[in-house]
């Protein structure tokens, strides 16, 4: 905009030629400037240093109308009148926007330097720049019915450089507060989602702590993705309006890209005064606002590692623009409440992912003690049975020693089996009425006998039992944990059971003892041993099991092998129970 050829002529220097007629003194400057100075102690408030700086300009110069205008931020397209005393042509009533490009005050933002129309002996009008840090902020519009001189001008320039100084001061102050209440509203909203186990939690707590204090209605909605991350369907997680408050209707919809999108996955807030007249606004959305009469919309997205899991979204019955008030405290919230709902969806998948596991390592530990104690009993009654008949035909006492012995075998098979199922059900042993219950095994205690030795000398006996002699030495044993030597009873029971069954052997010795703060395990044979090449030790659940059950205890297993001098099975733990794992 070119300045009109009147306000160019009018334009005055503060170095102009002095006039003779009376002006404001140097000293009525002065104390303008300091009372302002004053003023900028007191106050930080800016409307109200701006009103009552006015009023001392107007006393010291004796002006009745004056105004102060700032520029709109952030768009800086228009003047806001923010402070103002006495009537004014122009129309200036205060919070009234004005454009930049017109009239005086349009020249004095162009040529940034005071410009002067002197309509003597009527009116004068002026418009004096204020420039903070070198950018221009806003105007001092001054209306006076007596005539202005060019010493006024000088002193002028002088208190407007001092309201840009008071005007910066409130600046600052305005944003210190702005991030002191971000920070305190960041503090609650942390402490009032965090605290939330699941993501309904969660966005139930953020409604109640956010939307329920202002008056737009707000929704929640998080996106589910197929296995290649793309949205396929968005679900409404909580609602709050003011109307109805909080609900939690899970209203799932299909997605379908529209215009919006894009600019929601780059990070951006979306606004819009009116779906009615937005063409960005897919016909689906337009016609349901317009069916909940909810015209006014703005959209926050919910943004965690690059990719926008969801979306805040505000409406209003009124179409309207958008301010930055409106939609700062949901904004400086949305990247919280975004990382935590994906923290809790991580949470959940990493439960879901926990609980595989523990039913995969519960498959794998009865499938290991249903080989060490059930299936081997079964296999050796499958080997007396075959037997049975020829034992009978030859002697009929063999026949039936042979008979006794399957119902002895079938009777501990049995017997374990049902051991093996009360450990599958944990409601049992927490109540001991039931029937079945089986009361949990504690500790050993230095007065309490190890039940391990009887318990490997039983199986020795009527499990593995003739031709295959079993030793035991445990000279230097010393009693362990319950859990510590069940798990030495299963690993000596599953190398017996080894032996029995494919070494040939006719003598295997099992050594016990504890070294310093080892103990170790030595199960010896003189059969024929293995080719490991051929049969690696990794092969066969039964030695799976076996290492397994060492490496739970903290311990290391080796096998020694011998084409001709059988096979060493060795195995050493630490001894500090602190280690044992069940």
């Amino acid at each position: 905009m070119e300045p009109s050829d009147s306000a160019q002529a009018a334009f005055m220097a503060a170095s102009a030629e002095s006039q003779t007629l009376t002006a404001t003194d140097w000293q009525a400057c002065l104390r303008t400037v300091n009372q302002i100075a004053h003023l900028m102690a007191q106050h930080l408030d800016l409307g109200a240093l701006l009103q009552q700086a006015l009023v001392i300009i107007s006393e010291d110069f004796k002006f009745a109308t004056l105004r102060l205008l700032l520029l709109n931020r952030p768009a800086a397209d228009s003047l806001i009148c923010r402070a103002g005393i006495g009537p004014a042509t122009l129309p200036l009533a205060i919070d009234a926007l004005l454009p930049t490009d017109q009239g005086i005050i349009g020249a004095a933002i162009q040529l940034r330097q005071v410009v002067w129309i002197d309509n003597a002996p009527s009116l004068s009008h002026l418009a004096i720049p204020i420039i903070i840090s070198e950018q221009l902020e806003g105007i001092l519009y001054i209306e006076s019915q007596r005539l202005v001189l060019t010493d006024d001008l000088t002193n002028l320039a002088i208190v407007a450089d001092q309201l840009g100084v008071a005007i910066e001061n409130a600046y600052l102050f305005d944003q210190l507060q702005q991030h002191l209440t971000e920070t305190q509203l960041m503090f609650e909203t942390s402490h009032n989602i965090s605290s939330a186990r699941t993501v309904a939690e969660v966005v139930a707590a953020y409604l109640n702590h956010i939307a329920a204090r202002r008056r737009y209605a707000c929704t929640v909605v998080l996106y589910e993705f197929d296995a290649q991350g793309q949205f396929v369907a968005r679900t409404v997680k909580g609602r709050w309006s003011p109307e109805h408050g909080l609900s939690s209707n899970h209203d799932r919809q299909p997605h379908e890209r529209d215009a919006l999108d894009d600019l929601l996955d780059a990070g951006a807030t979306v606004t819009i005064a009116d779906v009615r007249t937005d063409p960005r606004v897919a016909p689906g959305l337009r016609r349901m606002q317009e069916a909940e009469q909810r015209l006014a919309m703005a959209f926050i997205p919910l943004i965690v590692r690059s990719q926008r899991i969801g979306l805040v979204v505000l409406t209003d019955s009124n179409p309207h623009e958008w301010s930055h008030a409106d939609l700062h405290p949901y904004q400086v919230t949305a990247e919280h409440l975004a990382i935590v709902i994906d923290n809790r969806r991580q949470q959940r998948l990493l439960y879901a992912h926990g609980e595989r596991i523990a039913v995969l390592d519960e498959r794998q530990r009865l499938a290991r003690d249903l080989h060490d104690s059930v299936t081997q009993m079964i296999f050796s009654i499958t080997l007396i049975s075959q037997t049975v008949t020829s034992a009978w035909q030859r002697d009929p006492a063999e026949g039936e020693r042979r008979v006794n012995r399957l119902i002895e075998l079938s009777q501990l098979a049995l017997a374990e089996m049902r051991s093996l199922l009360t450990d599958l059900h944990p409601i049992e042993r927490d109540h001991p009425q039931v029937v079945g219950y089986v009361q949990p095994t504690l500790p050993a205690t230095p007065d309490q006998p190890s039940k391990l030795l009887q318990r490997l000398h039983k199986y020795a006996t009527e499990v593995i039992g003739d031709p295959l002699q079993v030793s035991f030495d445990t000279t230097h044993y010393a009693q362990q944990s319950a859990v510590y030597e069940d798990a030495l009873y299963r690993i000596i029971q599953e190398a017996l059971n080894n032996v029995s069954k494919h070494a040939q052997a006719s003598h295997v010795a099992v050594t016990l003892r504890v070294h310093g703060n080892r103990l170790i395990l030595s199960i010896e044979d003189d059969g024929i041993g293995f080719d490991q090449s051929s049969q690696p030790a990794s092969q066969g659940l039964g030695l799976y099991s076996m290492r397994k059950r060492v490496a739970a205890c903290g311990g290391t297993l080796t096998i020694t092998l011998g084409a001709a001098a059988g096979t060493m099975v060795q195995a050493i733990f630490p001894r500090e129970m602190s280690h044992v794992r069940s």
